[in-house]
């Protein structure tokens, strides 16, 4: 009865399954400027979800200030990109600073994590900052690359995320004709990720054949998981095996795989553009705790041949 119950949940896939996450981001300062350039002011408290452009470009150097967002099925993602690059002496540095709050809103409980990767690089006089505040409470979380572990809702969750760049340049004439000289640039580049964690998945077995398409099974933030294959070239049609059991049955065509999942459900799909399949499944707490297995197949018509990925076990506590 619950394998009835949760096959009938996973069936979902054919329908579009909401997000449980819901973002915003919202500027609360950003200052660009180079020499006496400076890019035109962002009024706090301006929505910034669809992305935000200044630069400054004067005679002693330019700076740029770029943020962007992204919601996708598995992740909302914000990348960012500062640069401060001054090559001449000016009345004042060359400077990128910015400061969004993000807020997360998500419909039930939900667990995951914030995967901050920081990526700075500054020469001469150039230097680069980052904080991030998870729950906007004045208490910096990270300074650099890390990983946070979240919980929050039904309810919003608040992170405040700061970065900045500087550098300067100038001149001094020394005695006896001397002069010394200094310049610098410092660039940063952000990735904030927020990622559900409810579901771990681990490989079994082995791929076989030269077509095996690679699988990857993730959590959604809808509560579920997405599996996803990418596919050779020769793979006209990818074969999704999904069950509860483990099996270890040879399919009928060549080089022999191994079918590695007894199948409580076989679906097809045909690779896109990118060769790449996808299918999203709801698994709601209902039905869990719960354990899934998944097989990719791949099938080239031509040579009459049938690879196969690797099995993943996927638990949902």
């Amino acid at each position: 009865m619950r394998r009835s119950t949760a096959l009938s949940c996973l069936l979902t896939f054919a329908a579009v399954v909401p997000a449980q996450i819901s973002a915003g981001a919202t500027a609360n300062a950003v200052t660009v400027r180079s020499g006496v350039v400076v890019a035109a002011p962002v009024a706090p408290g301006t929505d910034v979800w669809f992305g935000l452009a200044r630069q400054a470009t004067s005679g002693s150097g330019n700076a740029f200030a770029n943020v962007g967002q992204v919601a996708t099925s598995t992740a909302v993602a914000a990348t960012w990109q500062l640069g401060c690059i001054a090559t001449s002496a000016g009345s004042s540095p060359a400077a990128a600073s910015a400061t969004v709050r993000y807020d997360f809103v998500a419909a039930h409980a939900f667990v995951g994590r914030l995967v901050v990767a920081w990526a700075p690089a500054t020469s001469g006089t150039g230097s680069a900052a980052l904080a991030v505040d998870v729950g906007d409470d004045g208490v910096v979380d990270a300074v650099g690359s890390a990983t946070i572990q979240v919980a929050f809702g039904p309810g919003p969750l608040s992170v405040r995320v700061s970065g900045a760049c500087t550098a300067d340049a100038g001149s001094i004439q020394g005695p006896f004709g001397s002069s010394w000289s200094w310049a610098g640039s410092a660039h940063g580049n952000l990735t904030l990720r927020l990622e559900a964690t409810h579901a771990t998945t681990v490989q079994e077995g082995a791929a076989c054949g030269n077509g095996a398409p690679a699988l990857l099974v993730v959590p959604t933030l809808a509560d579920g998981i997405e599996v996803r294959g990418d596919c050779p070239p020769g793979v006209d049609v990818a074969f999704l095996a999904i069950g509860f059991a483990p099996a270890a049955a040879v399919l009928p065509l060549p080089p022999a795989c191994s079918l590695l999942v007894t199948p409580e459900l076989i679906d097809a799909q045909w690779p896109d553009a990118q060769r790449r399949v996808v299918w999203s499944f709801a698994v709601p707490s209902a039905v869990r705790p719960l354990t899934l297995r998944t097989q990719l197949l791949g099938l080239d018509v031509a040579a009459f041949m049938l690879a196969a990925s690797a099995a993943a076990r996927t638990d949902l506590p």
